[in-house]
């Protein structure tokens, strides 16, 4: 067989080996699929569904591609009542919307379940392929890089982070990685690729996904800014200073496009101010930020990322960053006093530095937000099952082998040791990695689905999306469908207002322009307050609509009047 075949033949295996553990895990949480909690943060997914409805019916371009709290409906009659929210770009809203469109069909729960768990599946494979390709550019053969690039798909997709956040949970924090994944594979790959053609393709995407991912999440820059001082670190921007300016300029251009996109839609819509109060807050540094960030390791560390990938993850990825430090303080060195690095070291570190670094610079500097959001932590899947256990290792190996090899001439009884022993050592290079990562998988697996809540019940808010208009207004003396958390108002898509009378109604439909019906909601068996005029409602022969212990009467504003008099015809 070919070097190329037998090459091709091992990428089928990685892809074939990530479907069918991709799989088994669709089947064990499928439970889950297509509902929605109150808890663990599944807000996150009532915000996506409520924000892509939105778009669906109302137009993005009518909203200026803006994330809004509230519905069209009679009582939030322009944009501004339906209050921006302004904390990300709309990106991770755009491939919901988009999906709508193609299949013709409303955002739902089950749509945005089944997109996330493409990006698992997505994110596993694709870093399993870059950590082959990558181990094949420095040397290794087909089966070595084969085996050490299982390590990705066990960890992505069996710890009980990915499990959860990667299926029910999804808005900016899970839709940026897909796309920083993609990003990294392809500055591997084109390492590889001598065809022009090709090259400008891959180019190209890496535009269009660099593009994408500025307007999704925040985090997207740190892994830009990363590659980018890898490519300065490694000679990749060319010798002259005109030829790194041009590159350099090209290489930011996607991200200066989609922020002066954002800033665009800011100006419009009038969220400069409320954008700059919650970078205070979100990093601690103000605006009432600082309290969360005070316990920010305890918080983050041994809650957060022990809850979603074990105790032991901290420890993984602390020390991962104590020696990257350690071997780049060494490297710094040897440039200082003008020694030679080894080319591996080099790469490996370019690339460790790529996965790991980032995650910490954006979790320290937004402390608030990672201290508050347990699926900030979900950023250390992508260097806990690529840096850890695959190119820390590594790492050290050829830092060692690098130190060694300069003193060749000088009497040594380890250095003979490594040179008697390379086959023994390269073995154990690949297969204790792999050992070490399915051990640490196999613990964890006892509390696989430890992070779901048990689905609820949103029959009432169905009913309401069922048969609210744009001119209803919705109260209840027992029942709330506020602006958030957004799961109710995201499936009803009409808020319902919680009054303690009929006179409170009248109150608040007051300053509403135009024609309005006043819906209100009984809920047969729930605790009903003593409300003056309920008889009078009980009596009226209003329209009424129905749906088991449901029931929504429907008033006109003279009709509210007759039941407020207790005079109702």
């Amino acid at each position: 067989m070919s070097g190329n075949h037998k090459t091709a033949l091992y990428i089928l295996l990685i892809i074939l080996i990530a479907t069918a553990i991709f799989a088994c895990t669709v089947v064990v949480r499928m439970q889950y699929f297509n509902t929605l909690s109150q808890y663990n943060h599944q807000w996150l997914t009532g915000d996506t569904l409520r924000y892509s409805r939105y778009w669906y019916r109302d137009s993005p371009f009518t909203l200026r591609f803006g994330m809004f709290f509230n519905p069209d409906s009679v009582e939030f009659n322009d944009l501004s009542s339906r209050v921006l929210y302004i904390s990300y770009p709309p990106g991770a809203v755009l491939p919901i919307y988009l999906l709508s469109e193609i299949t013709n069909s409303e955002p739902s729960v089950g749509m945005i379940n089944a997109y996330n768990l493409f990006n698992h599946y997505m994110i596993a494979l694709f870093l399993a392929l870059m950590v082959f390709l990558f181990l094949r550019q420095l040397g290794f053969a087909d089966l070595k890089a084969f085996i050490l690039s299982l390590i990705p798909v066990l960890v992505i997709l069996l710890t009980p982070a990915g499990l959860y956040w990667h299926q029910n949970v999804f808005f900016v924090d899970q839709a940026v990685i897909m796309p920083i994944v993609l990003f990294i594979f392809l500055e591997v790959a084109r390492k590889d690729i001598a065809n022009k053609r090709a090259r400008i393709g891959v180019d190209v995407a890496q535009v269009l996904i660099f593009f994408y991912g500025m307007l999704t999440d925040w985090l997207f820059f740190f892994f830009a800014l990363a590659v980018f001082v890898k490519r300065v670190f490694l000679g990749e921007l060319g010798k002259t200073f005109r030829e790194r300016a041009v590159k350099s300029f090209r290489y930011w251009l996607p991200a200066v496009a989609a922020m002066a996109l954002f800033a665009i839609q800011l100006s419009v819509l009038g969220g400069w101010g409320q954008l700059f109060d919650k970078f205070l807050f979100r990093s601690g540094f103000g605006a009432g930020g600082e309290e969360a960030a005070e316990g920010f390791f305890e918080a983050f560390w041994s809650n957060h990322v022990a809850q979603g990938f074990g105790s032991a993850a901290v420890v993984f990825l602390w020390g991962s960053l104590a020696v990257l430090l350690l071997v780049l303080v060494y490297t710094l060195y040897l440039r200082v006093k003008g020694r030679a690095i080894g080319s591996e070291v080099k790469q490996v570190l370019a690339l460790a530095s790529v996965m790991l670094l980032p995650c910490f610079l954006q979790v320290y500097l937004f402390r608030n937000h990672s201290a508050i959001h347990s699926f900030s932590s979900l950023k250390f899947e992508l260097p806990l099952a690529t840096v850890t256990f695959v190119l820390i290792p590594l790492l050290v190996y050829f830092s060692a082998r690098d130190f060694l090899a300069e003193r060749k001439n000088e009497p040594g009884r380890l250095r003979e040791i490594v040179r008697s022993k390379a086959k023994e050592i390269a073995l154990a290079l690949v297969l204790l990695p792999l050992l070490l990562a399915s051990i640490y998988v196999a613990l964890l697996s006892p509390r696989m689905l430890s992070l779901f809540p048990p689905p609820q019940d949103y029959s009432l808010e169905k009913l309401v999306e069922e048969c609210a208009e744009y001119e209803d207004v919705l109260f209840s003396f027992q029942y709330e469908i506020p602006a958030n958390p957004p799961q109710q108002l995201a499936l009803a898509m009409k808020r319902m207002y919680y009054v303690e009378s009929f006179e409170a109604i009248l109150e608040k439909v007051a300053g509403i322009e135009g024609e309005y019906t006043i819906g209100i909601l009984v809920i047969e068996g729930w605790p009903m307050p003593e409300v003056a005029g309920m008889e009078a409602l009980y009596e009226g022969d209003f329209a009424t609509t129905s749906k088991g212990d449901l029931r929504l009467y429907w008033l006109s504003k003279e009709e509210l009047l007759e039941v407020l008099n207790g005079t109702p015809e």
